[in-house]
């Protein structure tokens, strides 16, 4: 009985992640298979040709400067965020949620 409630409550959530992650990825999966025509459309037919066109020296670089970019700002964002989770964590219950409250709002700005 325990695993059918535990099914029960992850389902939905496993659901949204296929139809919202999984789908739209498997789909641009399938688009670079897919030869492409004068407009940039997907043409009929399918061909390795996108694959082929990675291994252009520019795509490396642009591949290269975009890796570089992602890993400093996930440093970046962890140098910043782990100091005020530590802070939040040991602050005092009364100004906890005021102190959340604080990180919250900024990404309320655009409501």
């Amino acid at each position: 009985m325990k695993s059918r409630s535990e099914l029960s409550l992850t389902l939905p959530s496993l659901l949204w992640l296929v139809i919202f992650f999984a789908l739209p990825c498997l789909l641009i999966l399938a688009l670079a298979f897919r030869a492409g025509d004068v407009r940039g459309d997907a043409a009929a037919g399918w061909s390795l040709e996108t694959l082929r066109s990675l291994a252009d020296p520019q795509y490396l670089e642009l591949a290269w400067r975009t890796l570089w970019v992602s890993a400093a700002t996930t440093l970046v964002c962890l140098a910043l965020a782990l100091p005020v989770g530590w802070s939040l964590a040991r602050a005092r219950p009364r100004w906890r949620g005021v102190l959340l409250l604080l990180v919250i709002v900024p990404f309320l700005t655009n409501f």
